[in-house]
């Protein structure tokens, strides 16, 4: 499974899912049906900070990000967590 990339736009840091030659379609870091909530011309946007340039603190929220977004549900109604404690019990 690949990893969740973020990037921050303007102060904000949004779910970054997919860029086709500086059109990027951004979504809310928490959101796991992946809708789209902002489409822009990348380069329009300044300044936006791709995820290897975060600071500490922005790395932390992505790690918070990630583990919400392993907590609920997706669209298909599964959730790895939901099944390890299936496993559990």
């Amino acid at each position: 499974m690949k990893r969740i990339r973020f990037i921050k736009v303007k102060g904000k840091i949004y779910h970054l899912l997919g860029m086709y030659g500086g059109h990027a379609h951004l979504g809310l870091p928490f959101d796991v049906n992946n809708d789209v909530v902002k489409s822009c011309v990348i380069w329009e946007e300044q300044p936006f900070y791709y995820e290897s340039e975060f600071s500490f603190k922005d790395r932390l929220f992505v790690k918070w990000c990630l583990f919400i977004r392993h907590l609920k549900t997706d669209v298909f109604e599964n959730s790895d967590f939901r099944h390890f404690l299936d496993k559990i019990w």
